[in-house]
């Protein structure tokens, strides 16, 4: 009998170690790119306004989606409490009355009815032995999905942090815009108006007159569509905020700020490869292979038997006031080992546990070159928009220049007030396709700072 155990006992840890899935070798992240391994300072960046960080740190203490992730950052927590303590024995108590009634038939004397009344009081002490692993690797898996729930978070967090960044980026970008705009209005109104005196004494003709009406009526349309604009980001603001559209302190705050408050320092010429640690995606993925694995290896114990010790102890009389007499304490101490060798079913989810091993390495390699795609992309976004802002800001030095000789001109009477006016509204729209360039840059380089792995705290 102990010959066929120990025979059995062997095919079955042999059967154990040939299934065993390999631990997966997690590719460092230097080997799936070519990006340059210099190292540099980390990106910096920055906003003038210590009240505007108060603005996205409100945003993003309120958001309702952030507490929805930190509601599920919580449970796994909880649920990685509850895998930990299948692993340590289990203490319980009972207490029981039972009566039965045998029925005896005897020969000559018929049928007799015995009765027997039994009190119970136990304590019961059950352990289940981890031979291959299931609570172990149990364990490890809850410990994998609260990492990756805390990594789903931070993306989370990130993501409002940078919604809610463009939207104050967009609200800068339309006041500024509103500003000239509105300049521009202000001289395209006295160039009608001088117009309008030319054409009464035929200096100038009818079409000359509705051209610039034209275009008055355009500046307008123009500005109402900014204002449009202008509300709805403010209320995706508040939205994002968890709140109905309402004016707030932060929203008079924003209606007085414009693009030129706002600072980012440059982007390094040369990324250092040490930024991909600190991803939240990446963290997140790399993090899911570990996570297969030990699904994997749970799913693979689950193929073989389940051994739990059971140890109870207490007493039994036929009345509660004998406990605790000594010919009525008891114990038992019993071992139960038992599985289904047969199932499809769980052969098959060890089959799909396995495949997710696999599927998580590619997801993982793809979410790298992903990353690394998106930070080669604003990188290079980034420096063009520096070079777009260079010639930018030459014609507008160009223009300034050529703007105070017609200034000059005009006190002495050589150019009139309309020429000189429309030398301001062009400069104006130049200042606009600046102020453009300059939000465009401030958007992507934000977008940059979260893509090294930047976490807003």
């Amino acid at each position: 009998m102990y010959r066929f155990i120990s025979i059995l006992v062997s095919v079955v840890l042999l059967v154990y170690g040939c299934l065993k899935p390999p631990k997966p070798q997690v590719p460092k992240p230097d080997s799936l790119s070519h990006i340059d391994g210099t190292s540099k300072k980390d990106f910096e960046w920055d906003l003038v306004h210590e009240d505007l960080k108060a603005i996205v740190d409100e945003v993003v203490a309120n958001n309702l989606d952030l507490q929805i992730a930190l509601v599920k950052v919580e449970k796994s927590f909880l649920s990685y409490k509850q895998a930990r303590s299948l692993l340590f024995p289990s203490l319980g108590a009972n207490f029981s009355v039972s009566k039965d009634r045998i029925n005896f038939v005897f020969p000559n004397v018929g049928r007799v009815a015995i009765e027997f009344l039994t009190n119970a009081l136990s304590l019961n002490v059950s352990y289940i032995v981890d031979f291959f692993g299931k609570l172990r690797y149990g364990k490890k898996l809850a410990m994998s999905n609260y990492k990756i729930t805390k990594t789903v978070f931070q993306e989370v967090k990130n993501l409002i942090a940078l919604q809610t960044l463009n939207g104050i980026i967009q609200v800068a970008l339309l006041n500024s815009q509103l500003k000239r705009i509105e300049e521009i209005r202000n001289n395209l109104e006295r160039v009608a108006e001088v117009a309008d005196h030319k054409w009464n004494r035929g200096l100038v003709s009818l079409e000359v007159k509705q051209s610039l009406e034209r275009e008055l009526s355009k500046v307008e349309r123009d500005i109402a569509k900014m204002q449009e604009a202008y509300e709805v980001m403010m209320h995706t603001l508040e939205f994002l905020k968890g709140e109905y559209p309402h004016e707030t302190q932060a929203g008079s705050l924003l209606r007085s700020i414009y693009l030129e408050n706002f600072v980012i320092y440059p982007p390094p010429e040369v990324i250092s490869v040490s930024w991909i640690d600190r991803r939240p995606d990446i963290s997140r993925a790399r993090e899911t292979i570990y996570a297969s694995y030990h699904l994997a290896r749970v799913r693979l114990a689950d193929l073989f038997p389940d051994t739990v010790l059971l140890l109870s102890t207490g007493y039994q009389a036929d009345r509660i006031k004998d406990f605790f007499k000594d010919d009525t304490f008891v114990y038992r101490l019993s071992g139960n080992t038992g599985g289904n060798f047969t199932s499809t079913g769980e052969r098959q989810s060890f089959k799909i546990a396995k495949l997710g091993i696999e599927e998580a390495l590619l997801n993982y390699r793809k979410t790298v070159l992903n990353a690394v795609l998106e930070v080669e992309n604003l990188a290079v976004e980034l420096k063009r928009i520096v070079e777009e802002l260079k010639i930018v800001e030459e014609e507008l030095d160009s223009y300034k220049r050529e703007l105070e000789v017609n200034k000059a001109k005009f006190y002495s009477g050589t150019i009139s007030l309309e020429q000189l006016l429309v030398q301001e509204i062009s400069y104006k729209r130049l200042e606009i396709a600046k102020i453009q360039l300059q939000a465009a840059y401030y958007i992507n380089a934000v977008k940059l700072f979260f893509s090294l792995g930047g976490n807003w705290s």
